[in-house]
């Protein structure tokens, strides 16, 4: 009865076997364990009896050369339906469906007769960077004090968290070269559940009057169709479910007061023919002034090798910031700006802009931080438009930390009148189990009526024991308009 749920572990088994078969006792010297649980629980003043809960478990083992984790999630559930969740365990099956299982667990180590180190991973694990880059190649705004836009070459891959979300089975390996000057690229290669697998090859590149540069090559390919009944792709011509690759080149170049990011894939296109991307990062630093810049550009509509479907032709980004002392404080603000030109959804298949705007403004002291910022956005597609600011205030005391932060967000255009406020307060303890104890408001308003409004509390706690620690949050939220 439980075969099929025991085949999810054959990885995180075979790696235990090798490790203890294979490698010196030494290599497998006890480092420590993390045990985390987290209780959130949500209601409503009118109707207690649904409240709903949320609660994650696990713990993760790390020794020298090798690592593991393991954590089950259960996922939004009424309090009334929690006999009938439960009283339905008789079989795996049944508690895959119903719980949100992470696993995983990693080996890495250096053969002796060999100039490279090798890392294996198996699990629901995490990949980021090139891979991420193949799936969703559009620029993102953020903050408008970011040291550095420049993306990491290749792909990266890591072990699950406890509250990730939930992932496919996946096994992963990686070459790395012992060494700044070894002859050896990085090699990195993985496959997961869902059919779907990638490879990647990185090299250090020695470039006169560089201080790094790098260049990778990476190719994925994924299973997805369209069967045309989803809304997303409604004014798209359906396709069947086949097998797509995808393939891109990655360029990063850092110079002493500047770096380079270059970006460009070719995407299989389920009508036919290969559909192009290229895309840069720039990055100058001159002593307390910070200037930002990207660029994208692609031939739409782009269906990535994941199936994501991009509607965006152009974008371009631009942000400059200044370092700059105010008195005793140390003082930031910046600009950032970004436009972007994209494809309707309906028929007609026509053009028109996006633009987004964002200012921030740090002040930092000796025992206080404040922070704030405004952003405008604006889509000509559906005259619609967004303006948002927030102020957050940090202070240190001897005994206890304390975080303070307010928001306000108005949704405004054609049929909109929505805005939504949020306020939060936090204090950490110093030297205490109790790591945090938070208090939040939100509000949201259609027009001049308040539409919702929730009331949450928080606590985390950490203690450590030696090389044990448990780490534990508990939440609760309660809405007050029904």
């Amino acid at each position: 009865m439980y075969i099929y749920g025991m085949k999810k572990f054959f990885p995180l088994i075979f790696f235990s076997l090798i490790s203890v078969r294979m490698f010196p006792s030494e290599f497998l010297s006890f480092r420590g364990v993390d045990f985390y649980a987290s209780v959130s629980q949500s209601a409503s003043v009118s109707d207690f009896r649904g409240s709903r809960l949320k609660a994650d478990a696990g713990f993760k083992l790390d020794f020298s050369g090798v690592k593991g984790v393991l954590s089950i999630g259960l996922p939004d559930v009424g309090f009334l339906e929690l006999p009938e969740t439960f009283g339905g365990m008789g079989s795996w099956n049944a508690f895959d469906e119903t719980f949100v299982l992470r696993y995983g667990a990693s080996v890495s180590f250096s053969p002796g007769f060999l100039p490279i180190g090798i890392e294996l991973y198996a699990g629901t694990l995490n990949f980021s960077g090139g891979i991420s880059r193949l799936k969703s190649p559009l620029l993102s705004h953020s903050s408008a004090l970011k040291a550095s836009v420049l993306p990491s070459s290749g792909i990266s891959v890591s072990l699950p968290d406890f509250s990730s979300s939930e992932k496919a089975m996946s096994l992963a390996l990686k070459f790395r070269p012992n060494g700044r000057n070894s002859w050896m690229p990085e090699i990195q290669a993985g496959a997961d559940s869902d059919d779907s697998f990638f490879v990647s090859v990185s090299k250090s590149i020695p470039l006169p009057f560089v201080r790094s540069s790098v260049l990778s090559l990476n190719a994925a390919s994924f299973v997805h169709g369209n069967d045309g009944s989803s809304s997303w792709f409604f004014d798209e011509r359906p396709y069947l479910n086949d097998r797509f690759f995808g393939c891109s080149m990655e360029f990063r170049m850092k110079f002493p007061h500047a770096g380079v990011f270059v970006f460009g894939s070719l995407n299989q296109s389920p009508f036919g023919g290969l559909h192009p991307v290229f895309r840069t990062n720039v990055s100058l630093s001159f002593s307390g002034f910070v200037l930002n810049g990207g660029f994208y550009i692609a031939n739409c509509p782009l269906v990535t090798v994941s199936g994501k479907k991009v509607l965006t032709w152009m974008q371009f980004q631009l942000n400059p910031w200044f370092r700059f002392a105010l008195g005793p404080f140390k003082a930031s603000t910046g600009l950032f700006f970004q436009g972007d030109v994209n494809e309707s959804r309906s028929h007609d298949r026509s053009l028109y802009p996006d633009l987004f705007f964002r200012w921030d403004g740090r002040l930092n002291g000796s025992s206080e931080r404040s922070s704030a910022s405004v952003a405008f956005d604006r889509s000509w597609e559906d005259e619609s438009w967004k303006l948002s600011s927030a102020v957050a205030v940090k202070l240190k005391r001897s005994a206890l930390d304390a975080d303070f932060s307010v928001s306000h967000e108005y949704d405004g255009g054609p049929g909109k009148d929505k805005s939504s406020l949020d306020f939060s307060a936090a204090v950490s303890p110093s030297d205490s189990v109790l790591k945090s104890l938070s208090a939040s408001f939100s509000a949201s308003m259609a027009g001049s009526e308040v539409s919702s409004a929730s009331l949450g509390l928080s606590a985390e706690i950490r203690k450590r024991w030696g090389r044990v620690e448990l780490n534990a949050a508990l939440s609760f939220s309660l809405s007050m308009i029904p």
